[in-house]
C-alpha cells in the first residue's frame, strides 16, 4: 500500500500531535459509529406550565389544554388558558386531524384569538406544516400583543388576517415579540402594517418570510408598511429574513419606519409604494425611513421594489453598517460605506441576480429567494450583524460558504450579502445553486439536462461513446461545464457554459481515472487524474502548476471531496476490497482514514448534513440503502431508498445546502429523489441506456 512518503501514526481513538515529519492520521475501526441522542422534553427543562394543541379545532373545550392535555386542547384554548400566567404553548395535532392534509394541518379561526396579555411562548412545528387562518368569509385580525414583557412566536404560518393595524400581528405592548421561522402572508392591515405593526415596544425578526401582505389600502390616508411600520419609540430588528412582494397605498411597501430599525443579512425585494390618496405620496418601495427615524442596515439586499412617487428601493436618511446592495439609491442617503454597492435609476440600476424561479422552497421552513452565479452579492457581506456573529443564513445552513474565486469584501469573510447563502452544487448547468437532472447518450454523444430554474430541456452533442464524463465549473463561473475525457488520447474537452465555445488540451494517459475538483480553491475545476498503476494523482491547477501526488493504491477509487470544508478538494480513495476510505486533508495535509461499507456497495460521498464538508457515505445496491458517517461526530444514519439495478446520482437538487439521496431507474428511465427541504420527487428523463450525469464520479 503506497499513500504517501513519510511516518505514520494510526490511532483509533483521534488525531495524535502533529509532530515535525510526520502525518496526522486517524483510523476508525469500526464499521460503523453510533452516537446516542437524549432528547429532553421542553417541559423537563421548564418551570412554566406547557400547553399542547392537539387538534385544528378553534372551540374551546372546558379542562382539555390541562398538563397534560386531553382531547380537544385548541390554539383558542390553550391561549385563554395562557393567560393566568407565563406559559409554553406547543403543538401536538396528529395527521389524522380533518384539517391536516399532505403534512401541513390549518386552524380555521372564527373570531380573533385571546389576545397575549403576559409573556407566552408559542412554538409551531414549522412554518411549513401548521397554517394559523381565518376561516373562508371572516375578516378578523389573527393576533394581538398587549403583553408588556417578552412574548415569542415560531415554527407557523399567519396568513390572511384583517384589521386597521397589523393584520397578521398587531403589537400594542410595551414588551418585545420575537418572531423565528415564521411566514406572515396575505394579511392587511387597511392603516398600516399588513404583516406586523408595531405600535409600542419592540419587534424581533429572525429567519422568517414576510411576503405578500397589503399595510394602507389604496386611497388610504394610513401610514403605510407593507410588510412591516414601526411606530415612533418603538424598535425593531430584522435579521436573516426574505421581505417580498408586499404592497402598500402610502409609504413603506416593505418595511415602513417611523422608530429605530436594524436590519442584518436580509433581503427586500419586489415590494411596491402605490395608489396614495390625492396629496398623499409613495415613496420608499423597499424600506421607507421617515423623518427623525433611525435606520442602520448591513449586509442587505434592496432590490426591484418600486415606489410611484420616490425611492424605489429605499427612501429617507440611512446609516449604512457596510456591505449593502442597493439597486436603486435614489431618494436616499447614508450608503457611503466601502463595502456598499449601490446602483441609480440613470445611472443603471443594480442588479443583484436572483434565481429567476422567484421565491420557492430553497431549505428551511420559509420559502426564499437564492442568488445566481455571478451575483454580485457572492462573498460581498459579513457574518458579523449588527447584534452578533451569525452562523447560519434563513435556512439553517451554514452562514459563510465561501467562494474561494470571487474576492471577498475587504474586512468581509465571505459571507453573501442578504437571507441566504449561495452553495455550488454538482451538475449544475444554470448556477441556480441545484444540481439539475440531466444525462448522456453514449451512442450519439448527446447531453440533456432539465434547468431546475426554468424547468426547460436543454441539448447538445459532445463527446463520443469511448469518451469519459467529467463535468465540472472549469471556468469559474459558478455553472457546471459539459466536459469529458478521452482515454485514448489523455486529452480534455470542455464546452464553456457561458458561451457554448470550446477548448481542449491533453493531460493523463489510457487506464486513468479522471477526478477534476477544485484542489486549489480558486473557484475553478482543476484536471486531474488517479493512476492506480503508479499510485499516483497527477493535477493540473488551474491557477498553474502540477502536483504530482503519491496516494492509493490499485484497485482504489477515487472519492475526491472538500472533506475538511476549507474550500478545496481532498484527494481521497475508497478502497472496496477492506471497505476503507483514505482522505489527506488539503488544510493540513494529515490521513485520515476509515472502514465503512463493503465490497460491493457504492461510493456516494456528499454533504448530506449541511456543514460544509463531504460526508464518507454509501449506497448498497443489494438492499437500495444509503449509508451516511455524519462529518461532524463520525455517527451515522441510514436509510432505503431505491433498489437493486438502480443507479445512485446524489446532488443537492432543492439548493438546500445538503446532498439528497437520489436514483437514476434505467428500466423505466424515472429518477427518484428523496429532496431534505422539498420532499421526495418523481422525474422521467432519458433512456435505458443513458448515463446519469449526477453519477460521473460514483465509483
Amino acid at each position: 500500500m503506497k499513500l504517501q512518503e513519510g511516518t505514520w501514526e494510526i490511532s483509533s481513538i483521534g488525531l495524535l500531535p502533529n509532530f515535525a515529519g510526520r502525518h496526522k492520521v486517524v483510523f476508525l475501526l469500526s464499521a460503523f459509529l453510533i452516537s446516542f441522542f437524549v432528547c429532553l422534553l421542553p417541559s423537563e427543562a421548564r418551570s412554566q406550565t406547557v400547553y399542547r394543541v392537539n387538534t385544528t379545532s378553534d372551540t374551546i373545550v372546558a379542562g382539555a389544554c390541562a398538563n397534560p392535555p386531553t382531547a380537544g386542547c385548541s390554539l383558542r384554548g390553550a391561549m385563554q388558558a395562557a393567560q393566568a400566567a407565563t406559559s409554553f404553548i406547543e403543538f401536538a395535532i396528529p395527521a389524522s386531524d380533518p384539517f391536516c392534509a399532505a403534512g401541513v394541518c390549518t386552524i380555521n379561526l372564527t373570531q380573533t384569538l385571546p389576545s397575549i396579555i403576559i409573556p407566552i411562548d408559542i412554538t409551531g412545528p414549522g412554518a411549513d406544516k401548521l397554517i394559523v387562518k381565518p376561516a373562508i368569509g371572516i375578516s378578523i385580525a389573527i393576533i394581538n400583543v398587549t403583553a408588556n414583557g417578552p412574548t415569542a412566536i415560531s415554527g407557523l404560518t399567519i396568513k390572511g388576517g384583517f384589521a386597521a393595524n397589523g393584520g397578521g400581528i398587531n403589537k400594542t405592548g410595551s414588551g418585545t415579540l420575537t418572531l423565528n421561522r415564521v411566514v406572515l402572508t396575505e394579511n392587511k392591515g387597511t392603516l398600516a402594517g399588513g404583516g406586523v405593526d408595531v405600535s409600542a415596544g419592540g419587534l424581533r425578526v429572525f429567519n422568517s418570510t414576510i411576503m405578500s401582505n397589503q399595510g394602507a389600502l389604496p386611497q388610504s390616508t394610513g401610514v403605510g408598511g407593507g410588510g412591516i411600520r414601526i411606530a415612533p419609540g418603538s424598535i425593531c430588528e430584522v435579521t436573516n429574513s426574505t421581505i417580498i412582494f408586499n404592497t402598500t397605498g402610502t409609504n413603506g411597501g416593505g418595511i415602513a419606519n417611523y422608530g429605530t430599525l436594524n436590519l442584518t443579512n436580509s433581503t427586500i425585494a419586489g415590494n411596491q409604494s402605490r395608489d396614495a390618496k390625492a396629496g398623499f405620496q409613495n415613496r420608499g418601495g423597499g424600506i421607507f425611513n421617515g423623518i427623525g427615524a433611525t435606520a442602520t442596515i448591513k449586509s442587505t439586499i434592496s432590490a426591484f421594489n418600486f415606489a410611484a412617487t420616490a425611492g424605489t428601493d429605499v427612501h429617507g436618511s440611512f446609516v449604512s453598517a457596510g456591505f449593502n446592495l442597493i439597486s436603486v439609491r435614489d431618494g436616499s442617503t447614508g450608503f457611503t460605506a466601502g463595502t456598499d454597492q449601490t446602483g441609480t435609476a440613470i445611472g443603471g440600476p443594480l442588479n443583484p441576480k436572483f434565481d429567476p424561479s422567484g421565491l420557492q422552497n430553497n431549505g428551511g421552513t420559509t420559502r426564499t429567494i437564492s442568488l445566481l452565479s455571478g451575483s454580485p452579492a457572492i462573498d460581498r457581506g459579513s457574518s458579523q450583524g449588527l447584534t452578533g456573529i451569525l452562523t447560519t443564513d434563513q435556512r439553517g445552513s451554514l452562514r459563510i460558504s465561501d467562494d474561494h474565486g470571487v474576492p471577498n469584501a475587504v474586512g468581509g469573510d465571505g459571507t453573501d450579502i442578504g437571507a441566504v447563502e449561495r452553495r455550488e452544487s454538482p451538475a449544475d448547468f444554470d448556477g441556480d445553486g441545484r444540481t439539475d437532472i440531466s444525462i448522456f447518450r453514449p451512442s450519439p454523444g448527446e447531453w440533456w439536462y432539465l434547468r431546475s430554474s426554468s424547468d426547460e430541456n436543454f441539448s447538445t452533442q459532445f463527446g463520443g461513446a469511448a469518451d469519459k464524463i467529467a463535468p465540472a465549473d472549469f471556468t469559474g463561473d459558478g455553472k457546471t461545464d459539459i466536459a469529458f475525457w478521452r482515454p485514448s488520447t489523455g486529452v480534455w474537452f470542455v464546452l464553456r457554459s457561458e458561451d457554448s465555445s470550446f477548448f481542449s488540451f491533453p493531460f493523463g494517459t489510457t487506464g486513468d481515472i479522471p477526478a477534476p475538483a477544485d484542489f486549489d480553491g480558486d473557484g475553478k475545476a482543476d484536471a486531474a487524474v488517479f493512476r492506480p498503476s503508479a499510485s499516483t494523482w497527477f493535477i493540473q491547477r488551474s491557477g498553474g502548476g502540477t502536483d504530482f501526488i503519491g496516494f492509493g493504491a490499485p484497485g482504489d477509487k477515487s472519492v475526491v471531496g472538500d472533506y475538511d470544508g476549507d474550500g478545496r478538494s481532498d484527494i481521497a480513495i475508497w478502497r472496496p476490497s477492506v471497505g476503507q476510505w483514505w482522505v489527506r486533508r488539503s488544510s493540513n495535509q494529515s490521513i485520515f482514514a476509515v472502514t465503512f461499507g463493503t465490497s460491493t456497495d457504492k461510493a456516494v460521498q456528499g454533504d448530506y448534513t449541511g456543514d460544509g464538508k463531504t460526508d464518507v457515505a454509501f449506497w448498497r445496491p443489494s438492499t437500495g440503502s444509503w449509508f451516511i458517517l455524519r462529518s461532524e461526530d463520525f455517527s451515522f444514519f441510514s436509510f432505503p431508498f431505491g433498489t437493486t439495478g438502480d443507479t445512485p446520482s446524489p446532488g443537492d437538487y432543492d439548493g438546500d445546502g445538503r446532498f439528497d439521496a437520489t436514483v437514476f431507474r434505467s428500466s423505466n428511465s424515472t429518477w427518484f429523489s428523496q429532496r431534505t427541504s422539498t420532499g421526495v420527487v418523481i422525474q422521467q428523463f432519458g433512456a435505458s441506456s443513458d448515463l446519469p450525469v449526477p453519477a460521473s464520479f460514483v465509483p
